[in-house]
């Protein structure tokens, strides 16, 4: 992470977030999870004190936990609270963990982000959008409201094309170019892309005969997804986050659109 203009950066409310995937966790005991945990907290460090952040007020882990994984990764979090003392500890929750809390457990913080995204099988072929789908969100919402944590929203803006071959999944790609995409090199079937011959694309290599699926995050199914989610929240004050928030990426929406969003919150 290189970041020029420190001073218009510490001008604003920073929440250090530290993603960490589920496979370190699992293959971790309980002296690597000490470690892991001093690493953390030496890297917030580095950074808070590299950008002269004042007045740090909380810190976001990020992790995909299991059923399999909760115990040493609660432990992790344990531990961070003890070294971060001066700071609330949040944690990001995916729909699955929400949905199947019995079984994945509540992560002992006192708030997390619920992450409204990534919520149908973006491996099978036969799927629309495994970004954002109202109809299936609807089912990983119902026991939202007794969620035993205060919970941020984390909703998604972002778009890609699921790239598969021989009608398995086989990888994401970001940043398509459009030119590509609307040439001869290129069949629409529906709301998939067949793709007519070799082709490089941003460094990869496209085989003929693969299949693309464009997947977005479309005002529609935002606000959809907005409001079950009013009806259901067990914070009145959540913080509403965009995944990912850049020129490019707002450019694709309108700012009554974006207005829209945060306004629903009110």
């Amino acid at each position: 992470m290189i970041i020029t203009d420190t001073a218009w950066l510490r001008t604003k409310t920073m929440i250090p977030a530290v993603f960490i995937t589920n496979e370190t966790i699992y293959h971790s005991d309980s002296n690597a999870i000490k470690t892991l945990s001093e690493n953390v907290s030496q890297l917030i460090s580095k950074y808070i004190q590299s950008y002269q952040l004042a007045d740090v007020k909380e810190i976001q882990i990020d992790c995909d936990w299991t059923e399999t994984t909760k115990n040493k990764y609660f432990y992790l979090l344990d531990l961070l609270k003890e070294q971060h003392k001066d700071q609330l500890l949040s944690a990001t929750i995916r729909l699955h963990q929400l949905k199947y809390r019995n079984n994945t457990g509540i992560p002992p913080v006192k708030k997390g982000l619920l992450m409204c995204y990534n919520m149908g099988n973006l491996q099978s072929l036969n799927s629309s959008n495994s970004i954002i789908d109202p109809e299936e969100f609807a089912k990983y919402i119902n026991t939202l409201s007794t969620y035993p944590i205060s919970l941020d929203i984390g909703l998604p803006l972002f778009d890609w094309y699921v790239l598969f071959r021989g009608n398995k999944f086989a990888g994401l790609i970001q940043n398509m170019p459009e030119g590509f995409i609307n040439s001869p090199e290129v069949q629409k079937e529906g709301s998939l892309y067949l793709v007519k011959k070799d082709t490089v694309i941003e460094g990869r290599l496209l085989n003929a005969d693969d299949i693309l699926r464009h997947e977005t995050s479309d005002y529609k199914s935002i606000m959809n997804v907005v409001e079950q989610l009013k009806n259901k929240m067990n914070n009145p004050s959540s913080k509403v986050s965009f995944f990912h928030c850049d020129s490019i990426t707002l450019s694709k929406y309108s700012l009554d659109e974006t207005k829209n969003i945060f306004d629903a919150f009110r």
